[in-house]
């Protein structure tokens, strides 16, 4: 059993807050500032040219395992979620060396930094897209619901994978919208082309995709999955107290992608539990849930 201290270098009330890209950068460069222990690269830009940024944390160069946060603009308590994880494990890795011996831990906290500061009440400059933006919500300013990139595509719906039917089911919408349209093409918006490449030149041997809500998680896709997501499944369901669920009608998110092109575990977990976005009340009981996960990820299963 490791040895896990919870305190990481900054005190919870940086991270249980309204999460936008600022407070993001803002605490990347404080941690930066306290431990070198990891690297960082920019691994590409949003829309209105934000950088979207990659941790690198571990010591195993065969075993590197990829988690992403922030991909729909109104769960953005998932990047503050693993944020903190990430503090965490500098803390823990700086005091025990050995602990990532068997791991590497591949980082995306925020994909869509342009939506998730939408959501937080903060407008682009451009009037131009300020008038699309408010045209798209139906000339509402409430913009709690919407889950797109600042252009009005959702970003989990990007992927090359049966991407051809997901205008064939009938909740999903045909023009930008807040949420769902999966966009003109595959890989149309530059927050989806980062990961995708990112992932294109890596050798990642999982996938984990946090979302919210819903309690459960998501590990197989067109009877693509390799045996071994079955006992992972299996594990993570026990770990976490979320029901795993195979498969969904769901067609060209970034674990569908992962699971069809490399044949090897991908997940989907939703987080927590009620209306996006989810309540600061439950950050703590959402953070214990993401940390049992990541312990999960660094323990050596041999």
């Amino acid at each position: 059993m490791l040895d896990w201290n919870n305190e990481g270098y900054l005190n919870l009330i940086y991270y249980k807050t309204d999460f936008t890209s600022e407070k993001f950068y803002s605490i990347f460069n404080e941690l930066w500032r306290l431990n070198k222990g990891f690297s960082w690269s920019v691994i590409g830009f949003s829309l209105l040219g934000k950088p979207i940024l990659e941790f690198r944390i571990g010591n195993s160069k065969d075993n590197i395992i990829h988690i992403n946060a922030g991909m729909h603009a109104n769960e953005w308590n998932n990047s503050a979620l693993l944020m903190k994880l990430f503090d965490e494990l500098l803390l823990n890795s700086a005091n025990n060396s050995k602990i990532l011996d068997n791991v590497t831990l591949s980082i995306v906290p925020m994909i869509n930094p342009d939506g998730i500061d939408l959501v937080l009440n903060n407008f682009p400059n451009n009037d131009y897209l300020r008038e699309n933006i408010i045209k798209i919500n139906k000339f509402s300013l409430d913009f709690s619901g919407w889950k797109a990139n600042i252009r009005g595509v959702d970003l989990n719906n990007q992927f090359p994978a049966c991407w051809e039917l997901i205008k064939t089911i009938d909740f999903k919408k045909s023009e930008y919208s807040s949420r769902d349209f999966p966009g003109p093409y595959p890989l149309s918006e530059p927050e989806a082309i980062a990961l995708y490449n990112l992932t294109l030149n890596n050798n990642f041997s999982e996938v984990y995709a946090l979302h919210s809500q819903g309690e459960e998680f998501y590990w197989g896709f067109n009877n693509l999955e390799p045996p071994e997501s079955e006992f992972l499944a299996d594990k993570i369901e026990k770990i976490t107290g979320y029901k795993a669920v195979r498969t969904i009608k769901s067609y060209g998110g970034y674990k569908d992608w992962f699971i069809q092109d490399y044949k090897k575990p991908g997940f989907t977990i939703e987080l927590g539990k009620g209306i996006n976005p989810l309540p600061l009340s439950r950050f703590e009981t959402d953070l214990n849930t993401l940390r049992n996960l990541i312990l999960f990820c660094i323990t050596d299963r041999k």
